[in-house]
Parts: C-alpha cells; sequence; structure tokens
C-alpha cells in the first residue's frame, strides 16, 4: 500500500540532517551509460536485467511519476543524487513525486535541493533508502 508522506517527510529530512551534507549534488551516477526518454533519465543495472533512475533529465514538470519499466524491464532503483540540484541551483519546480511498486531501492541525497517538494509516495516495496535522501 502506498503512503503519502508529508509531514514524515519533514521528520524524516530532519533525522537525516544530522548525517551531514557532504557530498550531496556530487556526481551520481553519470558514468556515460544513461539514456534519455519520457524525460527522465536512466541506466540498466549492470548484470541485472533492470534500470534505474539517473537523472531528471529534461522534466519540467512539478508532479513527477516514475514510471515501473522503462524499455520493457522493470524499473528497481532510484540512483544517489537523481532528483538533486546542483550544490549552487536548487530544484525549485518538483513539488511530488510518486514512486512505483517496482522500485526497492532510493539512493543517497536523491532529492537534495528539492525545496519545493512537499509529497511522495514510497510503496512498500522500498526496503533500502540512503542516507540524506530528504535534505
Amino acid at each position: 500500500m502506498k503512503k503519502k508522506w508529508f509531514m514524515a517527510l519533514t521528520t524524516l529530512a530532519l533525522s537525516f540532517a544530522t548525517v551531514g551534507f557532504v557530498g550531496c549534488g556530487e556526481g551520481g551516477n553519470n558514468d556515460g551509460s544513461s539514456t534519455f526518454a519520457e524525460s527522465l533519465e536512466y541506466q540498466k543495472i549492470s548484470g541485472k536485467e533492470e534500470y534505474r533512475v539517473t537523472g531528471i533529465g529534461s522534466i519540467s514538470d512539478v508532479d513527477v511519476v516514475v514510471p515501473s519499466t522503462y524499455r520493457g524491464l522493470p524499473v528497481t532503483e532510484i540512483a544517489d543524487n537523481a532528483f538533486s540540484g546542483e550544490i549552487s541551483v536548487k530544484n525549485t519546480y518538483i513539488e511530488s513525486v510518486v514512486i512505483p511498486d517496482s522500485v526497492t531501492t532510493i539512493g543517497y541525497c536523491v532529492f537534495y535541493n528539492c525545496d519545493s517538494l512537499t509529497s511522495i509516495e514510497i510503496p512498500d516495496s522500498v526496503t533500502t533508502i540512503g542516507n540524506s535522501a530528504f535534505v
């Protein structure tokens, strides 16, 4: 069952804030193998028949819905820094994100600098959330 995280998001952000911000917004999983489609960036996971979301690409929607499949394979991860803004630039337009049941992992600093983000639907399938994911 999907949960809407409004006030819990603030509490979670505060708890992750104690971990620190070192490295948030830097790098990510951009090794040149990402592809662009449907406005988000994807990368096939090495050794698996699965994809991860690696970036926001050209998306400009305030409401982001991560698809459960890409090129016929499941989307199972959201990579480190995938939705984060650069250190000096804030993502001021993303207000909500819906994550599908296919996703099991949300990476480190995924929503760093997403200042307008007020709602995230996280399915029960997510078993791993990286440090500072919501700062």
